[in-house]
């Protein structure tokens, strides 16, 4: 589990910066952040099956996941409605597949990844 550091951001979209940025990591979070940044960009690479992820969008596909759940402490209650597991399921299915239903071509490869 990542401890909280002790400065703000708080976020890993927050703490991760451009190339040059990187340079200057303040401290191990920002050093922890990166690599988790890193690791993220390339499992997403390993996913996509069709070449959609290149170097120069690499950083911004996994920075919009991160999007996506970076706030969700602010409005999701695991007490509600949608269990953590559900909601956990419901970003993945949405952030790889979106809402529009597959392709006969992208059926097998969507089931391949569940």
């Amino acid at each position: 589990m990542l401890q909280r550091c002790a400065h703000t951001p708080s976020t890993i979209a927050d703490r991760v910066g451009t190339a040059s940025e990187s340079a200057g990591l303040r401290d191990a979070c920002d050093i922890k952040a990166l690599q988790i940044v890193d690791a993220i960009s390339d499992l997403l690479v390993r996913l996509d099956t069709e070449g959609k992820i290149v170097k120069r969008s690499k950083k911004v596909y996994t920075m919009m996941l991160f999007g996506m759940l970076n706030f969700s402490h602010t409005w999701y209650d695991p007490k509600g409605s949608i269990e953590p597991k559900e909601f956990a399921d419901m970003v993945v299915d949405l952030f790889l597949y979106g809402f529009t239903p597959p392709v006969a071509k992208g059926a097998a490869a969507r089931r391949q990844h569940a």
